[in-house]
């Protein structure tokens, strides 16, 4: 039996090959033209508007700001740290009480650095509800309910 590919003396069909060479000069048409659009979106000198962020889009942070973004980070981590030592099997409550004592402290710092730091409002609603999140933590530690 033959093999396609030993077919030699087949015969030509027709128009095929004008067809497939028509078929092949329009894809390299639409290739081209894919191309140009490609390198003219690219084009650096174009998109150079792009590039220029105005100062007021990112609103500089202000040192006693930065106190209590940095503040609540910090409470936020140690209440990260605290959840893992609670999921931890071979923890005690004993072992973890030195960690939500600092979370307390740390909580009511950041509370009262807020309260007398006047300007931006979403900052200090976003630290104190991190504080009350850390009392309410330290509550239920105290009262038992994780037991």
């Amino acid at each position: 039996m033959n093999k396609i590919s030993e077919i030699i003396g087949s015969p030509a069909i027709s128009g095929l090959q004008k067809r497939e060479n028509a078929k092949s000069g329009l894809f390299q048409q639409n290739l081209d033209a894919a191309k140009i659009n490609q390198q003219a979106k690219a084009n650096p000198a174009q998109c150079a508007g792009l590039l220029s962020v105005p100062e007021a889009a990112f609103p500089t942070i202000h040192e006693p700001l930065k106190s209590i973004v940095d503040g609540t980070e910090h409470l936020l981590d140690m209440l990260e740290n605290y959840s893992r030592e609670m999921e931890a099997p071979g923890k005690t409550l004993k072992e973890i009480q030195p960690l939500i004592d600092s979370i307390r402290q740390e909580a009511s710092r950041l509370a009262a650095e807020a309260e007398k730091e006047p300007g931006d409002d979403a900052l200090a609603r976003i630290a104190n509800e991190c504080a009350l999140t850390a009392n309410v933590a330290y509550i239920k530690f105290y009262r038992g309910d994780l037991v």
